[in-house]
């Protein structure tokens, strides 16, 4: 049985949260919550209400009504029109949510014949164009592009050539989208030298990118779409040199090196033309999720919100089926826009390692999503108060799952927090210690109001132990593969779907008075009585841990790089040191028996990292703790293990879904004697996906390094020497190292560069 496990995940960073706060946001009371959730009843009433208006009034009137509740702003971009956009990395509230509670919701075939007549008859050039947009997408996905494509060139000519130039813009990419996948080229040329020419004194440079996103596979076989990017490349260009703001030259860089990129992607590759990506989303019962919004988005996009310029966005169909065509080679995952109605009671289940679609010359791809009803709770739910030293947590069975994770998590002064607390239980019920609980290191955040300093959140630093606080919790269902099924946390809007809400209470232990002067914001008070307390009794584990999570949040908030600083942070990490050793006798973890290791990883103290390491890996309930292996792996390495080394870097890579420690797998491998052909395949094979570091194509790396090696005799001696230094810890010397131009060594740097950075 394979658990997925993520270790030092401690903080799901806000943006990352997939959990019930979506649905029902802390501060509210469960009545509250509970006539929030009974919205999508009222406004299934309040649809059929305008319709039935609209429908009555008189044409003039009509046109009004239309652009009211139909065509409210920006409504025909898909980066805007849904209530929430989820995805592998994550969720986001969409443009539409903040009116949600007053707005009637349409399917997008409810709106066709009053879209018709707008586009038809309407006044308002913004709103004739959201219209068209909006049919466009219907028209497409039902096989009709050919109608859309003459629906947007009669939308363009009732709009005013100079008033509504991005209107007017839109419809333009929107037309040459179609064409381009329908491989209509030559309109595609067209409609692109249309769009320049009637842009020439205007033209920013988005405009540029989204046009070469277009072009940038044709040009692979057509001379005219490859002159054509030369152009636009030539006036970015310029553009660049004529600029005085400095973030703006580097965003105009950074545009210009991302179409060069896609170029070469595909000379590279020696593909003439792009794949097809398609599939349906769709319930476990069939039903479809039509007219969702569907984003093929390209790795270098997937840490940021989804923005208007990405090349690769469509609609569903009734069916709920989608399709993209000529996509480049990259890698890439889907995200949806769906509205919160469509899925209330039903969960994606993915987790954000997967997902990844990897295009390498493929013509045809089918990915499919299907959602899965959430699990039920059974308790502790809706605010129960639990007193008692052990609690259980108790939930309905998922049919196929072999076994359950179990998250707690808590309100914080910014938002919230939530980590995994148990892992693996294969049954429906788990008993956990609230003692246990007390001691679990959650993630220490801080928060400032405007100008004001930075400050700790005491709510992060005494965590679970806080009686006050509100808890929170949610399960995860997985099958015997690792592969996650289902979850409790997502979204209900109705009061048949709104379950047991999963908030607790947990007041077993009593607050100290240090307790209360944390929660009072007095943290300097705070700890001087902790410190007291621990004099006073060298037993009490409380104060001990809590002196050292205020220890280690001080640290966090030392960012400076001077000598001060730095000098203040080594003594703090000592003192961190000793409270850790006596909480160790008194309260052993596998946390603090980890924080150990780790800091004498740091100190290359190997005595001492082998055997706290070795104490916290026996304490773990189960062995696919990838972090940890790669982590020890480079332990090892800089002890000279390499054979070790090696057998814990390839566990960590294979339970990894990210292959965080590749780079270091691929040291090792070229240092043990292996070829560069065979580290290119492994390269291939595992994939750099760390997604909060910018990730590094360690293929491109090789197969440059391979192109330097034919014409250099002695580049396998140097690059055997350099990962020696690499292996035993000779950064400052590889940092010193810089090789000429000339020397057919500059692969080898970029490479010892990008292994610095695995950790």
């Amino acid at each position: 049985m394979k658990i997925r496990i993520k270790v030092k995940q401690l903080v799901y960073f806000l943006g990352l949260l997939m959990v019930f706060v979506f649905a029902f946001n802390y501060g509210t009371s469960s009545s509250q919550k509970l006539a929030e959730a009974d919205r999508g009843v009222m406004q299934a009433e309040k649809s059929e209400q305008i319709l039935h208006m609209i429908d009555s009034a008189k044409p003039d009137e009509q046109l009004k009504l239309i652009e009211e509740y139909m065509l409210k702003d920006d409504s025909g971009d898909l980066t805007h029109i849904y209530d929430v956009y989820i995805g592998p990395d994550g969720s986001m509230y969409g443009g539409g949510s903040s009116e949600v509670d007053t707005q009637p919701e349409f399917n997008l075939k409810e709106q066709v014949p009053y879209l018709e007549l707008y586009v038809q008859s309407g006044t308002s050039d913004p709103a004739i164009s959201t219209a068209a947009k909006l049919l466009t997408y219907y028209y497409d996905g039902s096989g009709q592009w050919e109608k859309a494509a003459q629906l947007l060139t009669e939308a363009r000519k009732r709009l005013h050539i100079t008033r509504y130039i991005y209107a007017r813009d839109e419809l333009f990419m929107l037309q040459a989208k179609l064409a381009a996948e329908h491989e209509q080229y030559d309109e595609l040329l067209r409609l692109c030298a249309d769009m320049l020419l009637e842009n020439k004194n205007s033209i920013n440079s988005d405009t540029y990118v989204r046009i070469s996103d277009l072009l940038v596979e044709y040009a692979m076989s057509d001379g005219k779409a490859a002159e054509m990017l030369k152009q636009i490349q030539d006036e970015m260009e310029r553009q660049k040199n004529q600029m005085k703001d400095g973030d703006v030259v580097k965003l105009q860089s950074e545009q210009l090196q991302g179409i060069l990129d896609r170029q070469n992607k595909l000379s590279s590759n020696k593909i003439k033309t792009g794949a097809e990506v398609s599939g349906t989303i769709t319930k476990s019962n069939g039903e479809p999720l039509a007219y969702a919004g569907v984003f093929l988005r390209r790795e270098e996009d997937i840490n940021r919100s989804i923005f208007d310029m990405e090349p690769y966005q469509t609609m569903t169909n009734g069916k709920g089926e989608y399709t993209f065509k000529g996509v480049v080679p990259n890698s890439y995952k889907l995200f949806l826009g769906v509205n919160l109605s469509q899925i209330s009671g039903w969960t994606w289940p993915v987790l954000p390692d997967d997902g990844w679609i990897d295009l390498r010359g493929q013509s045809k791809v089918q990915e499919d999503v299907v959602f899965q009803p959430l699990m039920e709770l059974k308790s502790p739910v809706n605010e129960d108060v639990v007193r008692d030293k052990t609690m259980t947590f108790e939930w309905e069975p998922v049919a196929g799952a072999a076994y359950y994770n179990l998250n707690i998590g808590m309100k914080l002064h910014s938002g919230s927090t939530s980590r995994a607390v148990r892992q693996g239980i294969t049954t429906p019920r788990v008993q956990v210690q609230a003692e246990d609980l007390y001691y679990e290191i959650s993630g220490i955040s801080s928060y400032s109001h405007g100008k004001e300093q930075e400050q700790l959140d005491p709510l992060s630093l005494l965590g679970y132990a806080n009686a006050k606080n509100q808890f929170s919790w949610s399960v995860e269902a997985y099958s015997a593969d690792g592969k996650l099924l289902t979850r409790s946390n997502g979204y209900r809007l109705s009061n048949d779907l709104t379950g047991n809400l999963p908030f607790f209470y947990l007041k077993e232990r009593t607050l100290t008075e240090a307790d209360e002067m944390l929660l009072a914001g007095k943290l300097d008070d705070a700890e001087a009585m902790y410190e007291a307390d621990a004099d006073r009794d060298p037993s009490d584990a409380h104060s001990l841990h809590m002196m050292l999570m205020i220890l280690k949040g001080k640290t966090s908030l030392l960012r400076g790089a001077g000598t001060a600083d730095a000098e203040e942070k080594k003594s703090m990490d000592a003192q961190q040191i000793d409270i850790l050793k006596k909480l160790v006798e008194l309260h052993p973890t596998e946390n603090y028996y980890e924080w150990l290791a780790d800091y004498y990883f740091k100190q290359a103290d190997w005595n001492r990292y082998n055997r706290y390491y070795a104490i916290a890996e026996s304490m773990r309930p189960f062995k696919d703790n990838s972090y940890s292996d790669g982590n020890h792996a480079m332990a090892l390495m800089k002890q000279g293990k390499t054979d070790e080394a090696k057998v814990y870097l390839k566990k960590s890579i294979e339970n990894d879904k990210s292959h965080r420690f590749i780079g270091a797998y691929l040291a090792l491998f070229l240092y043990s004697g292996g070829s560069l052909d065979e580290g290119i395949q492994l390269a291939v094979k595992y994939p750099d996906r760390m997604g909060y570091n910018t990730p590094v194509d360690w293929e491109e790396l090789l197969i440059a390094m391979k192109r330097e090696s034919a014409i250099n005799p002695g580049y396998k001696a140097v690059l055997k020497d350099k990962i020696a230094q690499y292996n035993h810890g000779k950064d400052e010397e590889l940092k010193r190292w810089q090789p000429a131009s000339e020397s057919g060594l500059t692969a080898l740097k970029n490479f010892m560069t990008a292994l610095a950075h695995v950790s």
